[in-house]
């Protein structure tokens, strides 16, 4: 099982950087999109995987991913990708992101993540599970990014 867990680390370091590529590519489009990115689970080989569906419909674009870790180490994963995608676009001038929030349906549908978002108008609504305690961590070091860009003086033309 140790073995297990530390390959599902390994593996999530390279998934996340794939992610991030993906929310890049999504982001840096002229185009205004509303695309989603819902990180879920299914039954691939007799095994429970961690899958990743993007869908960005005003391209007409689709992908199933079988993220290669099971959904016994989900949190592993999805941790990496909390924590990795805000260090991994701090510097960006164009790509920002929202704090993680729940939101329910009445039509029963369930949305566990955040938004990420760009200055031409375009979102990704990324559902991603996660553990209270990467939550957390997640929002306090958005916080701290955000009180950072407060208190850096603006430059004037």
């Amino acid at each position: 099982m140790k073995n297990e867990k530390k390959e599902a680390q390994e593996l999530a370091i390279d998934r996340s950087r794939i992610v991030m590529e993906y929310i890049a590519q999504i982001l840096s489009d002229n185009l205004q999109v509303h695309a989603k990115m819902d990180f879920t689970h299914a039954q691939i080989d007799n095994q429970n995987m961690c899958t990743l569906n993007i869908d960005v419909p005003e391209r007409n674009f689709i992908r199933y991913i079988n993220l290669g870790i099971t959904y016994d180490h989900h949190f592993i994963l999805n941790e990496q990708i909390l924590k990795d995608v805000l260090e991994t676009f701090l510097d960006s001038n164009t790509i920002g992101f929202s704090y993680y929030y729940y939101k329910h349906t009445i039509l029963g549908d369930r949305f566990y993540g955040f938004n990420a978002f760009n200055t031409n108008g375009s979102v990704i609504e990324i559902n991603l599970p996660a553990s209270e305690k990467s939550i957390e961590q997640y929002n306090n070091r958005l916080q701290e990014i955000n009180d950072t860009l407060k208190d850096t003086p603006k430059k004037s033309i």
